[in-house]
């Protein structure tokens, strides 16, 4: 399905609803398209987790496969929605035994009225690492930014933590006879990338103890020069397949 939101709709929400009880490996592939011309900032729902993603002035977009329980009844809802003040093009698809896919009925509301979602856990076996990507490739941070620039928050209760990995960039066509040093605040954590002469990029990590739902990290980075950056969240296993981690700007 591949639909146009509009700007004069705030959300676009998709159900879906299984017609009868399935058991199976299934997903549903979500892609968000800006149609360009100014910046967005488009939030996305699923199962009550929320993430936020920022989209440039030019034509940008997300794509990312949303895992559904492995045990879906008749009778449950899976509710997905999309948010922004912008025109955008939506594109979602279920994964799975095609059989199984024919009595799961997908259902699209413009700025509908809430409705419960059933997130049960899904039935998973061995160990799995997951990413909640939190900014991708290419963000351009100004130069010598003391005030915060953004914060990372913990959308639900997850003690086992998360390990913040941020990689920085010389920009493209950028000098590379000298070093680039990067000094980096996330909360009441310090540390400093430094990318040497002669090399394009450095990684730097962070650990995030999220004891809570709710707790944040004011994310600060400062430097004499400009730089590019991306940011991702690595996890082990979750039986919720649910974001845990989101970049709030």
């Amino acid at each position: 399905m591949r639909v146009r939101k509009p700007p004069g709709v705030q959300t676009k929400s998709f159900l879906f609803r299984p017609g009868k009880t399935v058991r199976g490996n299934f997903s549903i592939g979500l892609a968000i398209e800006s149609m360009g011309g100014g910046s967005a900032v488009v939030t996305f729902e699923w199962c009550g987790s929320k993430r936020q993603l920022v989209f440039g002035a030019s034509r940008s977009g997300f794509m990312t496969n949303l895992r559904l329980p492995q045990n879906l009844t008749e009778g449950d809802v899976y509710v997905l929605s999309v948010s922004a003040r912008a025109m955008l093009v939506i594109s979602v698809g279920l994964n799975g035994d095609e059989e199984a896919l024919e009595s799961i009925a997908i259902e699209e509301l413009d700025d509908g009225p809430a409705t419960i979602t059933v997130c049960a856990d899904p039935t998973t076996s061995g160990e799995r690492q997951f990413d909640d990507e939190l900014a991708n490739g290419g963000i351009v941070t100004p130069t010598m930014r003391v005030a915060p620039l953004c914060r990372i928050e913990s959308l639900r209760p997850y003690p086992e933590s998360g390990v913040l990995t941020l990689t920085f960039r010389r920009p493209a066509g950028s000098a590379m006879s000298s070093g680039l040093l990067i000094k980096i605040r996330v909360g009441e954590m310090r540390n400093v990338g430094f990318i040497h002469a002669g090399h394009v990029e450095v990684s730097v990590h962070f650990r995030l103890r999220a004891a809570e739902a709710g707790e944040a990290w004011p994310l600060t980075m400062a430097c004499d020069q400009a730089f590019t950056w991306s940011g991702v969240v690595r996890r082990n296993f979750d039986t919720n397949f649910l974001p845990a981690f989101s970049l709030v700007i």
